[in-house]
Order: C-alpha cells, then sequence, then structure tokens
C-alpha cells in the first residue's frame, strides 16, 4: 500500500504463496493475488512476474502453462529465462490468445501499462538528460550549489 501510495510505477509478483489468498499456487500464477493487488489495492501500474522457469513459481509445469497462467493472474510484463525458447512461448501464446486460453483484451491491457511505463520512463530520462535553463538553477533555492544535476 505505501508503495502504490508513494507512485510506484510497477510491482513484482514474486514466486512464494501467500496463504491468506492462495494456498496452493506462487503470487505469480494466483489469479487471487493478482485481484488483491489490482482490485483491494487499486494497483494500475506495471505488473512484473519474477522468473517463470524458477522452480517455485514453474512447480513442475511446462513454460507454457507458467505463462498462460501469469498472464491470466494479472501479470503485464513476464521475466523469462534465458533457458526458455521464448519465440515458441510467443507462438504458443498467440495460438492461446486465439483459442481462447488468454483473452485478448488481458493482453491488450498489459500492453496499455508496458507502453505507459515505457513512455513514462522516456519522459523521465528526457527531463534529467536537459540541460538545465538558468530559471532552473534558482528555482526553490538560495544558490546554485543547492541544487544538483544528473
Amino acid at each position: 500500500s505505501a508503495a502504490i501510495d508513494a507512485g510506484a510505477l510497477g510491482m513484482m509478483m514474486g514466486p512464494g504463496r501467500i496463504p491468506v489468498l492462495d494456498a496452493l499456487e506462487s503470487a505469480v500464477c494466483s489469479p487471487a493475488a493478482g485481484h488483491f493487488l489490482r482490485v483491494d489495492c487499486q494497483f494500475e501500474g506495471v505488473v512484473v512476474s519474477d522468473d517463470i522457469g524458477a522452480p517455485a513459481v514453474a512447480m513442475g509445469r511446462d513454460a507454457h502453462t507458467v505463462v498462460r497462467r501469469a498472464l491470466t493472474a494479472g501479470n503485464d510484463l513476464l521475466l523469462v529465462s534465458a533457458a526458455a525458447d521464448v519465440h515458441d512461448l510467443a507462438e504458443r501464446l498467440t495460438q492461446a490468445t486465439v483459442d481462447g486460453a488468454v483473452p485478448l483484451d488481458r493482453l491488450e491491457a498489459a500492453h496499455r501499462r508496458v507502453s505507459a511505463l515505457a513512455h513514462a520512463q522516456e519522459e523521465r530520462h528526457r527531463r534529467r538528460s536537459r540541460s538545465p535553463s538558468p530559471s532552473d538553477r534558482y528555482e526553490g533555492t538560495a544558490a546554485p550549489a543547492h541544487r544538483s544535476y544528473p
């Protein structure tokens, strides 16, 4: 709640279980954990999964199953280990969307959130990399030495 109140743009779902929400599933794949974050906590930013190949997340399931479960549980961006065949995962995810196993509107919502985060990061970088104007140097300070610039 404090991170959300402070304006966090992203949250990571971890591999652990949250027994009060879902005693059987890792937070990454738990619809109850996703619901808690989105609805109960009103988090609107990007939800990032922990590594879908981590043993506590995968729980013996193949990567394709974990990807589907993680996305339908509310993750917008998936952390995929180097061992996974990303192209195969993308093809199977496309097929799962066509088959209705992963709703297209869920992927569209994830795309909107990730795109908004990328845009916010670009703006932040642009603001930090611009040269300060003379008026910026004195805004709210007694002297330029009291302000730092990246």
